[in-house]
């Protein structure tokens, strides 16, 4: 608000105060007069992140408004029979139980957290949506909700989103990007001053850097004496246009192989996933992304990048009114080649190769048929 009203409140000052009723006229009135812009509801400078940490205040709240009820309930129904309510009667742990359960049971946003490996549970742990409630649906957003907008720079990847009814409604914040205090979202740029050759990194939402002008980071490797690099693309006051390199303030040089950037897997310029690979990067008329991928065979036939899941399966044994169930590898109606992972025990045994549709654990399970049934 002081921002958009050039105002100089502190911002520990949370309530109205008259001189925002009066800056808030005084710009109503310019913007009839044809002074200032309107503001745009899809930019990201209008929009805050509501995380599952303010989803589970609202939840705790509504606990205690049930939680009151309880305890007016109870103090009624002493009164009514003459008995005297003790701390123990009533205070109960079930209303907040109750309402957390049904949170992360029922809530149309509560998902079973993807664990395949490390960077599926990055991924969608950093995804976020327009649904749920007091959002949107699938069938109402409009096109402008699910277009891309130019404020979405360094802050939201725009080609990972969901298919079908709910496009554009379901995206991947940046690899660099964060949430700011009040909500927003923020990514990461390098500040170059003109007549010192450091850098200074800072995070800018939304609403800042549009006061900025923001250069790509591969214009540092144009050379500036050919004719065709003479200018470089940039960022302002969202819109994309292209400056000559004399308005563009550098203070830094590079040099032959010094690292211009290190990405999620890289470390000093060299890959952190175990193995160092030769990588090249190439562009295509301005595709870069999930367009082609271009591997070296030994990679794929000597196995350089096999990986290994871990999956931990359990099966139970219960006690019926038939009697009681047992692992076994005796199964009379499977053949024997089916059974042969199966040790004394009805468990498949140690370092067995198995494929899916294989039998890991033969369980009898007894009936009050004549025959016998045997379910592996």
């Amino acid at each position: 608000m002081n921002r958009r009203l050039n105002l100089d409140i502190p911002q520990n000052n949370t309530f109205l105060l008259p001189r925002d009723i009066l800056a808030a006229a005084d710009h109503l009135i310019g913007l009839k007069f044809g002074m200032g812009a309107l503001d745009d509801m899809n930019h990201l400078k209008n929009k805050c992140i509501c995380s599952v940490a303010d989803l589970l205040q609202d939840q705790f709240g509504l606990a205690l408004v049930r939680l009151e009820n309880v305890v007016r309930g109870i103090i009624c129904g002493a009164i009514r029979h003459k008995l005297i309510p003790t701390p123990q009667n009533l205070i109960t742990s079930t209303p907040l139980i109750t309402t957390y359960e049904s949170f992360f049971g029922l809530h149309s946003l509560s998902q079973v957290l993807g664990l395949n490996n490390p960077l599926t549970q990055i991924v969608h742990g950093r995804k976020y949506c327009y649904l749920g409630p007091g959002g949107l649906t699938g069938r109402t957003a409009s096109f402008r909700i699910r277009h891309i907008h130019p404020s979405h720079y360094g802050c939201i990847f725009p080609i990972d989103t969901s298919e079908g009814i709910n496009v554009g409604l379901i995206r991947s914040l940046a690899i660099h990007a964060r949430i700011g205090y009040w909500g927003s979202l923020e990514s990461p740029f390098y500040e170059i001053f003109k007549r010192s050759t450091g850098v200074r990194m800072l995070y800018l939402s939304p609403g800042r850097d549009e006061y900025y002008m923001v250069v790509a980071g591969n214009s540092l490797v144009l050379n500036q004496d050919i004719q065709e690099e003479q200018v470089v693309p940039a960022r302002y006051r969202q819109e994309f246009l292209t400056i000559a390199w004399e308005q563009v303030p550098w203070g830094k040089c590079i040099k032959k192989v010094q690292i211009l950037a290190d990405g999620a897997t890289t470390v000093g310029g060299e890959l952190a996933l175990g193995k160092n690979v030769l990588v090249a990067y190439m562009p295509w008329e301005g595709y870069n992304s999930e367009d082609a991928v271009l591997i070296s065979e030994r990679l794929v036939y000597e196995d350089i990048y096999t990986s290994f899941h871990i999956r931990k399966y359990e099966i139970q044994t219960h006690v019926t009114s038939q009697g009681p169930e047992k692992v076994t590898n005796e199964i009379p109606h499977l053949e024997a080649h089916l059974l042969r992972n199966l040790d004394k025990y009805g468990i498949v045994m140690l370092r067995s190769w198995v494929e899916t549709g294989d039998i890991l654990v033969g369980k009898f399970k007894p009936q009050v048929v004549k025959e016998s049934s045997y379910a592996p």
